[in-house]
Parts: C-alpha cells; sequence; structure tokens
C-alpha cells in the first residue's frame, strides 16, 4: 500500500505521486462514504427532523407539533384526515401530560419511550400518537429492508427469469432476503404443504414414500406393460406393411419361384411383341 500508485494509460513520469494507501482510503472509500451521507441527508432531511420531534429527551425540548403533523401526512394511508384532526387534539394533551409526568422524566431515546407508554398504558389514550412513534421506530428497518430487496433484485430477475410476475418476484425475494428465517424450515413440511396443495399424482416426502410406495411401484409395473404391448403392435403393423410392398408370388411345377429383373434387351423383344399383338391381326400367329 506504500508503493507509488500509477493509473493505468498514464506514464509514471507524468502520473501525480501518491500511495496506494492515499488513492483508495481518501480517492475512493472516503469520497464513496461522504457522497452517500449526502445523499441521505437530501432525501431523508425532512422526515429525520419530524422524527426528532418526538425524542423525549431533556424533557421533550425537541416537541414540535406542526412537525409531528407533517411527519403523519407521510403515511397517509394510516392517518386519514380525520386521524389528523384527532391527532392534533391528542398531541396537546400528550405534551402538556409527559412533560409534567416524572415517569416519561428520565427516557432516552424513542424506544424507551414507547415502552414508557405501554407500561403507563398511555398507549391507550393517546393511541395516534402511539402510531406515530411506532411507525418512527420501523422506519429505518423498512428502509434496511426495501435497499437489501433492490440489491438482491438482480440476482433474483435474471435474464433467464425476466418474465416473472409481481407476486412470483415478491415471494422469491422474500425467501432471498430472510434466509435465517426460511433455514429454520424443515424440508419434510415444505413438501407436505406443497402435497396438501392439491391432489397430485406422485407423493413427496417420507410419508409419500411410506403410503405411496407399493402404489406408485403398481403404476410403475402398469406403465411398462402398456409400453411392451405399444411396441409389440408397431412391430406387428411394420412387419405387415413391409410384407406387402414385396413382389407378387406366383406357383409353378415342384416350386415357387418370384419374377426376375429383366434386362434390357429382354424389355425391348417384349416391347415390340406388345406392340405387333396390338397393331396387326396376323401378329404373333407364326
Amino acid at each position: 500500500m506504500d508503493e507509488a500508485f500509477v493509473l493505468p494509460g498514464r506514464s509514471r513520469r507524468n502520473a501525480p505521486i501518491k500511495t496506494n494507501h492515499h488513492h483508495y482510503c481518501v480517492e475512493l472509500f472516503i469520497y464513496v462514504i461522504d457522497e452517500q451521507l449526502t445523499e441521505l441527508d437530501d432525501r431523508f432531511k425532512e422526515l429525520l427532523i419530524c422524527l426528532a420531534c418526538l425524542s423525549p429527551n431533556d424533557s421533550f425540548v425537541a416537541f414540535d407539533k406542526q412537525k409531528l403533523l407533517r411527519l403523519a401526512q407521510f403515511y397517509p394511508q394510516d392517518f386519514s384526515d380525520g386521524d389528523l384532526l384527532a391527532l392534533d387534539d391528542q398531541l396537546k394533551l400528550y405534551i402538556h401530560y409527559v412533560s409534567s409526568s416524572s415517569d416519561f422524566s428520565d427516557l432516552q431515546g424513542i424506544g424507551d419511550l414507547a415502552k414508557k407508554m405501554v407500561k403507563t398504558r398511555m398507549h391507550r389514550a393517546f393511541n395516534y400518537v402511539y402510531l406515530l412513534i411506532t411507525l418512527a421506530l420501523v422506519l429505518p428497518v423498512a428502509t434496511a429492508s426495501v435497499e437489501r430487496a433492490f440489491s438482491v433484485m438482480n440476482i433474483i430477475k435474471g435474464p433467464l427469469r425476466n418474465k416473472m410476475g409481481d407476486q412470483w418476484l415478491s415471494d422469491s425475494l422474500l425467501v432471498y432476503v430472510e434466509k435465517d428465517v426460511f433455514d429454520c424450515i424443515e424440508n419434510e413440511a415444505i413438501m407436505l404443504r406443497f402435497q396438501n396443495m392439491k391432489p397430485r399424482r406422485g407423493q413427496l416426502g417420507s410419508r409419500g414414500k411410506d403410503e405411496g410406495g407399493e402404489k406408485d411401484g403398481q403404476s410403475a409395473e402398469k406403465e411398462a406393460r402398456a409400453k411392451m404391448e405399444l411396441h409389440k403392435a408397431k412391430a406387428r403393423h411394420a412387419e405387415k406393411k413391409l410384407s406387402s410392398r414385396q413382389p407378387h408370388v406366383h406357383g409353378g411345377s415342384g416350386g415357387r419361384h418370384h419374377h426376375q429383373p429383366l434386362s434390357a434387351g429382354t424389355r425391348h423383344m417384349h416391347g415390340h411383341q406388345h406392340l405387333g399383338t396390338a397393331g396387326h391381326p396376323m401378329a404373333g400367329t407364326h
């Protein structure tokens, strides 16, 4: 790493003097980290500021009702227009209660706040506030799951499987991403579930081998016999077809003989005889 770094394609004489460590550490690694932090800050700046308003540190000094309402607007499926009005009313009572209660005075982080609300049963009185807190807690996990899904999508949906549907792609991504969960599932359970989805000719798993082994053996034997009979029938048909194409057999004194192929001269003589018989009434009477 302490050797001089030379960019490929450039001469050592004109190359700037720097080590491999400086190039890979400063110009590549630190640069990539800085770009990632800048991108995350640009994408989630408003969201992170709103999340900070839920912090219970220093007696909820960062609390801001308007920013929390803005945070709820990022989740339209969880907060309707009526829910936003109810959340507005609950936030007024919530900040007054938690800032004056000794139970919420020494909390560190949103996780401790959620646990304390459940312990004091305040999650029922301030249900919309508690929903907002839980959404804030699962946001990093959900974001990481989405990023992991996008990172493995090129592995799952390759050139040979570029026409898979959305549901199949989602199921495949789930199995690939959650490897730790699916490694605990036995293959026998998977085969049994697949077998019970609908009736099938073949049996999977050890149960299928025990229950359907004899039936499979009998069916295989019947299938082999049927194939043998079909093969024999095809052979007999081919033999009959071949015999029908052979020359006719004429009876003779003392045995049978086949017509032999005629030579060119013999065929010419026969042609003249037939012509004479057909063209002159006295032909062939000598």
